[in-house]
């Protein structure tokens, strides 16, 4: 009984420790993607590209994501298609990220055309400008099989900060996935797109640490009766 509530309570301090340790890493393709390079990111294009995608676990110092752990994604495609292995040791969801970057060094996009919009926002000024019949990307989940896990297809300029659901895959099991962004099929596949993403690790419930925590003092209790 002892050895099975040390090892709940080694799990809470772990839980803890994870919480506590929390990070972003934050990546963005910038030099020849007219993307400005986001504040504290990764510049991908200086990053190792591995099997024709980016290995993000190498870029979190070889670990796998964890509870409370964030990736924030920003690229731009045309016809072509991008691809990030990421591992996750605890379920995750994937988002359009609305905090509006920089388009390139010399442009901006209004916070509520961040996510997944045309190349071709700033033609006025500021004045967003959309292709009239828009892009389609496709962005999907693989498993180390590379089968499809999930999968759901956008057209450019229908995500914006005013959309109620930012939610693209929710509660998705842990495990080693490759993201696929396909912007090679739909109409205007020449038009270039950026795309602004976030995944995110479920922490535990907090129910569920409290559990670990009483386990945790019922071990300490044993072991002052014991002594």
């Amino acid at each position: 009984m002892i050895t099975k509530m040390t090892f709940a309570a080694a799990a809470m301090t772990l839980a803890f420790a994870g919480a506590a340790s929390a990070a972003t890493l934050t990546v963005t393709e910038s030099q020849g993607q007219n993307r400005a390079l986001v504040a504290g990111s990764v510049d991908l294009d200086d990053a190792a590209d591995a099997g024709g995608g980016f290995d993000l676990n190498a870029l979190n110092a070889g670990n796998a994501f964890t509870g409370g752990d964030d990736v924030q994604i920003h690229g731009r495609i045309v016809s072509s298609i991008d691809q990030f292995t990421i591992e996750f040791s605890s379920a995750f969801n994937l988002d359009f990220d609305f905090d509006g970057y920089d388009l390139d060094a010399g442009g901006s996009v209004a916070a509520d055309l961040s996510g997944l919009v045309d190349h071709d926002v700033v033609l006025a000024g500021d004045d967003p400008v959309a292709v009239a019949s828009g892009k389609e990307v496709t962005i999907s989940l693989m498993d180390s099989m590379m089968n499809t896990v999930a999968t759901e297809t956008f057209f450019t300029n229908v995500s914006s900060a005013t959309q109620s659901d930012a939610n693209i895959f929710s509660n998705i099991a842990a495990g080693v996935y490759t993201l696929s962004i396909d912007g090679t099929q739909g109409s205007a596949t020449g038009v270039a797109a950026l795309y602004d993403l976030k995944v995110s690790a479920v922490p535990l419930p907090a129910s569920v640490l409290l559990l670990m925590g009483g386990l945790g003092g019922l071990v300490a209790a044993r072991r002052k009766r014991a002594a």
